[in-house]
């Protein structure tokens, strides 16, 4: 038990190190869309992939755009192909990975280039909406939060000296006040080490034990607001695979196991396993998904149609287009509930410690 355990905590420390100290340049989401993009530009105008690759390294001056080009331009003066480079190199996911190298079999790399552009750039756009969701009212709760306990710790004192010089009874409101400036000082070091070490043994569960991972990812599939993002970037993630394979030649099977390799989420991803194996054994793929739990009716639905019309590509297409319009409206609905409820329940609170500290003063009659 003691070997597993320390087993355990070694595998995490590497895992740890290696994410924090890795010097391996990765191209992020925006810069991979602006990669692709020129790439395809050049491309469909007739330049070699060679020249075109020579031209971006003059545009393109970032660390990581210049290490995937350099990294390119020598495998292809080896002799090796697109999609072999790639696969060497792991710059990209095992999906634009995929499609590249069909991309090139067939013929349509120009037509594929472009397919993976709009997908990280969709992808971008995904993020950023998130991000305009979380950043503003976490900036905003965290400015306040910091003004609340400057004036508990450092305000709240001042007035209690000239309270203390009286001898009177403070209200009830007053007194509360008076009590958390004398305990949030003393408090406060004990609760950022408590934070911060349940922080660091909730990371190590989420490494060291598989099962407490899944049932995390569960739950976070089933919490109201949470759950809605999570579901909808899966369903808009999974119609959007199946697209690019099945339009690119792929098989259904090979397009769902290529789903379970761009989804994080181990609740999600044990679903498209177990529709993979329904799948093999000669089930249609909308049965198998009737027998998931996670899909939404309406993905259900477009699929059995899609089924019954033979137009497999034209239904993911649809799919993923709702569900992109979707969650951006549903991103910007949280967004504006979200900013006046935390204004709100801020002023509350910042209200009520400014008449908690100017009540004794308009009772001047019982105090003073």
């Amino acid at each position: 038990m003691l070997t597993q355990k320390s087993l355990r905590l070694n595998k995490f420390y590497l895992q740890f190190k290696r994410q924090v100290f890795s010097s391996k340049t990765q191209l992020s989401v925006n810069g991979a869309a602006e990669f692709f993009y020129q790439l395809q530009t050049f491309l469909s105008s007739g330049i070699n992939i060679i020249k075109a690759l020579h031209i971006m390294k003059t545009i393109l001056k970032k660390p990581a755009h210049q290490q995937v080009i350099q990294s390119l331009e020598l495998g292809l003066n080896e002799g090796l192909s697109l999609g072999a480079i790639c696969k060497k190199h792991d710059y990209f996911d095992r999906l634009t990975q995929h499609l590249i190298a069909i991309g090139e079999e067939t013929g349509r790399l120009n037509d594929t280039l472009k397919s993976i552009a709009m997908r990280y750039e969709n992808k971008a756009q995904a993020r950023k909406k998130l991000l305009s969701l979380t950043l503003y009212p976490c900036i905003l709760l965290v400015s306040a939060l910091s003004l609340i306990a400057f004036m508990i710790i450092n305000i709240i004192p001042k007035f209690e000296d000239i309270f203390a010089s009286h001898q009177a009874t403070l209200p009830l409101l007053t007194r509360i006040v008076m009590h958390i400036s004398h305990c949030l000082p003393s408090y406060l070091i004990n609760a950022a080490i408590a934070t911060l070490t349940c922080v660091l043994l909730f990371m190590y569960g989420l490494h060291a034990y598989p099962r407490f991972k899944y049932h995390c990812h569960q739950y976070l599939c089933k919490c109201p607001l949470i759950g809605t993002i999570i579901l909808s970037r899966f369903y808009l993630q999974f119609a959007q695979v199946l697209f690019l394979t099945m339009s690119s030649g792929l098989s259904l099977v090979n397009g769902l196991l290529l789903c379970t390799d761009m989804t994080n989420n181990l609740y999600l991803r044990q679903q498209i396993v177990y529709i993979i194996a329904q799948v093999r054994e000669g089930q249609l793929l909308s049965k198998g998904l009737m027998q998931s739990t996670v899909f939404s009716p309406l993905v259900l639905n477009m699929i059995e149609m899609g089924e019954q019309s033979g137009q497999f590509e034209h239904v993911f297409a649809k799919i993923s287009e709702f569900y992109a319009c979707q969650l951006q409206h549903f991103i910007s609905r949280s967004a504006a509930i979200l900013e006046p409820l935390i204004i709100i329940l801020l002023g509350v609170l910042i209200g009520g410690i400014v008449i908690a500290l100017y009540l004794p003063i308009f009772q001047l009659g019982t105090i003073f």
